[in-house]
């Protein structure tokens, strides 16, 4: 049977030009003969192959193909002619097929082992990602959040002493990170390829948390439960199994909805004591939201948060939630027993040098509708009540905005995380609502902190109405002048 198979296959992988093809007789290519009252080019014989048909018709190159190719070579044939009755190319489609299929057979066999390698691959099982099932190593971490103990350096394929921290950040509102993959992923792994940070914090994931309609949700991973949701966490897990993200594992804070969520990606080289999901550190629950994400190290906290908007109108609740929000954080950097690194849209901008147009943005309303109250007129993140309630967080958990502590002018260029739309009456009007704020002991570990837009064509923005800010912090310590003067 095996040499039944082998001699069938070579039947069709021995294919020789047909002599009417060969350059000693061009002009017979240009020979007719009459049919049944009808005019075809010159086809072949009885006895000619099917390889043969085809290298009267294609010529030396469609005559040299493979046996497992010809079919198609027969299939562009509009006609040939056997004997004295034209065949179409579907008729003689089928025994090229078996042809086919027969050398598909003998390449399995016994002996073919040279094939073999390159056959297998369309034979590998296929996982509900979409992608060829591999080996994983025993203990490493999934695609989607990780909720517990980190897993080791070794274990993640990191390759960093023990004991060592991430120094370099950038927070980015995505404005919907699922877009941002679709359209703008390669400019955006550009930008985190060249800044390297070893922690990437992102706001406004906006993708929902797993369960079904009903069913409890859990925030710490991506839902898959239904025939779009599946597709878009596919596209998610493509975008991040590439490079750079596929150096970086992840962990979720997602809402039930497509609306706000956090996330975090580390180095997998680094790793946290503790990763927790709200504010009370205590709770295993998950903020409202999915709007915080802690990450505990050994010498220092990282809090990722996206801020509640203030809204324009009392009566819908928003100035409330605004207020709760900020008193529970003031309540936790008051708390907190560890240098702090608090990161995100903090959706706030604290002084007139935080915005293109002051005077735009304090007389801003929405409808004409104004606030009983005057502290809480104008843009939300730049009304008076807002601005008041971050200054004194700030000074009470005694924290120092980090870009401000280095740059102190106005930049009307690079010194504004957020821009409005470009058409409209937001074109050109920009705020810095995106932060790094970090503890008083750790300021003078502050390399730089930059926005990394500009313009107001949002260069530098990646698709988002925000831009990525960067944060570099020194291995240890500056050492204080009056220190240098003592010694």
């Amino acid at each position: 049977m095996i040499e039944l198979g082998r001699a069938l296959c070579m039947d069709v992988l021995i294919c020789k030009p047909s002599p009417r093809c060969s350059a000693a007789a061009p002009a017979s290519r240009q020979q007719r003969r009459r049919s049944g009252g009808r005019a075809f080019e010159e086809g072949p014989t009885r006895t000619e192959s099917v390889a043969e048909a085809a290298a009267h018709r294609g010529g030396r190159f469609a005559a040299g193909l493979f046996g497992s190719r010809c079919f198609w070579a027969c299939w562009a044939l509009p006609k040939i002619d056997i004997g004295r009755r034209p065949l179409s190319a579907k008729k003689v489609f089928c025994p090229s097929l078996l042809h086919f299929r027969c050398s598909l057979l003998c390449w399995r066999l016994p002996g073919s082992a040279a094939h073999q390698p390159a056959m297998k691959r369309f034979f590998q099982p296929v996982l509900k990602d979409g992608s060829p099932a591999k080996k994983r190593p025993a203990g490493a971490a999934t695609s989607d959040c990780v909720d517990g103990p980190a897993p080791t350096a070794a274990d993640a394929g990191g390759d960093g002493p023990p004991g060592e921290e991430p120094r370099r950040f950038v927070t980015w509102n995505a404005n919907s990170l699922l877009l941002r993959m679709k359209s703008d992923w390669p400019a955006f792994c550009q930008f985190v390829a060249r800044v390297d940070p070893d922690v990437i914090c992102v706001q406004e994931v906006r993708m929902p948390a797993a369960g079904s309609k009903g069913a409890p949700k859990n925030p710490s991973e991506l839902k898959d439960d239904t025939t779009s949701s599946r597709e878009e966490k596919q596209t998610v897990l493509r975008a991040l199994s590439s490079s750079p993200f596929k150096d970086y594992r992840v962990w979720w804070s997602l809402s039930d909805s497509k609306y706000a969520g956090t996330a975090v990606f580390m180095k997998k080289k680094f790793e946290p004591k503790k990763v927790s999901f709200n504010l009370d550190r205590t709770s295993s629950k998950h903020d409202a939201d999915g709007r915080v994400i802690i990450v505990e190290f050994e010498s220092f906290l990282l809090l990722n948060t996206y801020a509640p908007n203030n809204g324009w109108k009392e009566e819908e609740n928003s100035f409330q939630r605004r207020r709760k929000w900020d008193k529970r954080m003031l309540e936790f950097v008051q708390q907190v027993n560890k240098p702090l690194i608090w990161c995100g849209d903090l959706n706030v901008s604290h002084d007139e040098i935080d915005v293109s147009h002051p005077d735009f943005f304090s007389d801003a309303k929405l409808n004409g509708y104004i606030p009983p109250n005057k502290e809480d007129c104008g843009q939300p993140g730049f009304t008076l009540a807002e601005r008041q309630r971050f200054g004194n967080i700030l000074s009470q958990g005694k924290l120092v905005d980090a870009y401000r502590y280095l740059h102190k002018e106005k930049d009307m260029e690079c010194g504004f995380s957020w821009s409005g739309n470009p058409v409209g009456k937001y074109r050109g009007k920009r705020m810095r609502i995106d932060y790094f704020v970090v503890s008083e002991g750790l300021k003078d570990r502050i390399v730089s902190c930059e926005m990394h837009g500009h313009g107001i064509e949002l260069e530098g923005f990646y698709g988002s109405d925000h831009c990525p800010v960067s944060l570099e912090l020194s291995k240890e310590a500056a050492e204080a002048p009056e220190s240098k003067s003592s010694g």
